[in-house]
């Protein structure tokens, strides 16, 4: 079985990208707040609708995903790097068919 073993400068650019992750993650997190007001407002004293259902799943399915790759650790070590490799691919494959 082969194994993959990404550089050292690979396992860099991803580091430096997640730096540039968390400022997308911290502008979408204050856009959810300041729009918190208005989605009260808008959707939840309304009647549920489809387009409702819709909105919902969008707007909190894109926070669940943020927080959840903000979390994941760096990859320290060419393993980690492999096995998230492998999890996203598995991830964006299921979200792609459902």
């Amino acid at each position: 079985m082969a194994s993959y073993e990404p550089s050292q400068e690979t396992l860099d650019n991803v580091a430096f990208s997640n730096f540039g992750y968390y400022a997308v993650v911290a502008f979408l997190g204050y856009e959810y707040f300041i729009t918190l007001d208005m989605e009260v407002a808008l959707f939840w004293k309304k009647h549920t609708t489809g387009a409702g259902i819709l909105f919902f799943f969008n707007r909190y399915y894109t926070l669940l995903w943020a927080v959840a790759e903000a979390a994941t650790p760096y990859y320290t070590s060419p393993k980690r790097f492999a096995f998230y490799d492998c999890a996203r691919t598995v991830h964006r494959n299921l979200t792609v068919t459902t």
